[in-house]
């Protein structure tokens, strides 16, 4: 975001992170779904439950990037937070399979972001149906049925 632009109303902020093989990315995108702010940090790697408790810091530490670049306030409700996890994820936000995380199977996302992100609405859903979600709300598919 430049230093010139106008800073969003927090209460129309989400933000959207993508859990990848080499880097976990999170957008900020204003009511008009225009980017607002953005942060990377690599993705941790490891083994078992360390792996997971780190890649969930490293989604802790990119929100708190996205709200120092919305400059988000204390005194109203942060933004919500949608989370692409890559592999099958099952509806309670278990990692079942994940072909470019295989040392984090099993990982209770739910669990390991939501302890570090308590007063946030986070959902956790496969990478590439909210791909496909992005792709028709703003991208080539918008307005198809």
């Amino acid at each position: 975001m430049s230093s010139g632009a106008r800073r969003p109303d927090q209460a129309d902020v989400t933000y959207g992170i993508d859990i990848g093989g080499t880097k976990v990315l999170g957008l900020a995108l204003d009511s008009d779904d225009a980017i607002v702010g953005e942060a990377r940090v690599p993705t941790p790697t490891g083994t078992g439950e360390i792996v997971g408790s780190h890649i969930a810091e490293a989604v802790a530490l990119v929100t708190a990037e996205l709200d120092r670049s919305v400059g988000v306030s204390a005194n109203v409700a942060p933004p919500s937070i949608g989370v692409g996890a890559p592999g099958m994820v099952d509806r309670h936000g278990r990692l079942c399979f994940a072909p470019n995380l295989p040392q984090a199977h099993g990982v209770d996302w739910t669990a390991l972001i939501g302890d570090r992100l308590p007063e946030r609405a986070v959902v956790i859903e496969n990478d590439a149906n909210l791909a496909v979600l992005a792709e028709h709300r703003l991208g080539a598919a918008r307005g198809l049925h």
